[in-house]
């Protein structure tokens, strides 16, 4: 397997803990796969509702690439491949922490008219992910936090 499919496959595994976490509305779960720590918000039952939004299935989603700078990992996917018009891309950055990976931050979610050609929409999707200063890592040049 290479660095990038183990990557993927750690960063994957950290997503679907989450998406557990979120579903049965786990707190400490949740929390342990994150960094910083949040405190409990006020309301965990509809914070949890809001936050599932921002991670679909992954077998819903189009896997785009990953990618690694330093300590700081990126999971770019199309949230919504189904969208004739428009590509909803998501950038999930994750950071080495306590000897594996947590995520870290907000997700970065938008949208971008896109061709109708499955290929040049991912080419145009994928040179976003290259050139959009709020869609690079920590470290990269450019890096633009939003």
């Amino acid at each position: 397997m290479s660095f990038e499919e183990n990557l993927r496959g750690a960063i994957e595994e950290i997503y679907e803990r989450i998406r557990s976490a979120l579903g049965r509305r786990d707190f400490e779960a949740f929390r342990s796969a994150v960094e910083p720590a949040p405190a409990p918000p006020a309301d965990w039952e509809a914070a949890a509702q809001d936050l599932e939004e921002a991670f679909p299935p992954l077998a819903q989603t189009r896997f785009l690439c990953i990618r690694k700078a330093g300590d700081w990992a990126g999971y770019y996917f199309e949230a919504a491949p189904d969208d004739p018009d428009y590509g909803t891309l998501e950038l999930l950055r994750f950071r080495r922490a306590d000897g594996g990976w947590k995520l870290s931050g907000d997700p970065v979610i938008c949208q971008f008219a896109v061709p109708g050609d499955p290929a040049a929409r991912r080419n145009a999707l994928l040179d976003e992910t290259a050139e959009a200063p709020f869609l690079k890592l920590p470290g990269e040049p450019g890096f633009e936090e939003e």
